[in-house]
């Protein structure tokens, strides 16, 4: 099963002030090999100035070229545009950052929601699952299970076992009750005939028991919080690539920046409510 992220490559350049420039990234995907200043202009018809960020690529991998920009040659990225006196005099020159390494920060960082809310890969993202997990039975003849997914939505099959290669004693999915991870199945959804017998196969006393189920669960889209927090470590975690993953970044506007390793308390606060707690 693909592991999903929780927001795009796009949204973290909004936080970062990236703004993908289509006229560069054109001539870039024509195989140019010079591209003037002059030539370049944001939409709106705004001149690029000094100290502008802007997305190369779009976002995209493919466009990862060596372009030679008013005859300077840059490296593979990230890209700088040169400046000379005459074009810093006009407020003409901007450093181009090539960003296709974004998607690649947003699936980290969406990992990384996942840890703090301790819920499986990806179980933020609606999709179908089948995993054999255990089931504890209850003093009232229930049984309950805890999945991998969250937010389930349906239940399609379920079934429980007393371990592995045991017979297999299927559950009438329409008597199981959802609590987001939680699945509870109501006894009379245990009760098996056989001839004319009915009985209560599951044991009250047992602890545990094998289950495998197949369901339905995440959200779609993605609640704006879990999106936010993403978003904002993923950000994060660009921002100290760019400075080799150093503590402390400088910078002459604003003074000195200090990046903290792992994930920030405003960011975990944002996640509280979605942490899974048993």
């Amino acid at each position: 099963m693909a592991v999903a992220s929780y927001t795009d490559a796009s949204a973290v350049a909004a936080i970062l002030r990236l703004r993908p420039d289509t006229q560069l990234a054109s001539a870039v995907a024509a195989g140019a090999e010079s591209i003037s200043l002059s030539d370049v202009s944001l939409p709106g018809g705004l001149t690029m100035w000094q100290g502008m960020s802007l997305a190369l690529d779009q976002f995209n991998p493919a466009l990862r070229e060596t372009v030679t920009i008013t005859g300077a040659i840059t490296g593979s990225g990230p890209y700088t545009v040169p400046t000379t006196a005459l074009q810093y005099a006009h407020g003409a020159s901007a450093p181009v950052k090539e960003v296709s390494d974004l998607a690649d920060v947003v699936g980290a960082a969406s990992r990384m929601v996942d840890d703090v809310c301790q819920t499986a890969p990806g179980a933020f993202a609606q999709q179908t699952w089948t995993e054999t997990v255990d089931g504890q039975s209850q003093t009232d003849g229930s049984l309950l299970v805890q999945v991998s997914g969250r937010n389930v939505q349906s239940v399609t099959s379920l079934a429980w076992a007393y371990g592995a290669g045991q017979d297999q004693n299927p559950v009438d999915t329409s008597a199981v009750e959802i609590h987001d991870y939680q699945l509870i199945a109501d006894p009379s959804a245990l009760v098996t005939t056989s001839g004319l017998v009915s009985t209560i196969p599951l044991d009250p006393s047992l602890k545990r028991v094998q289950v495998t189920v197949t369901y339905v669960a995440g959200y779609s889209p993605i609640p704006d919080d879990l999106q936010m927090a993403t978003r904002i470590l993923a950000a994060r975690l660009r921002a100290a690539g760019e400075t080799g993953f150093s503590d402390v970044v400088g910078d002459s506007a604003m003074g000195t920046q200090t990046f903290r390793r792992g994930v920030p308390a405003d960011v975990r606060a944002m996640l509280r409510p979605w942490m899974r707690w048993s």
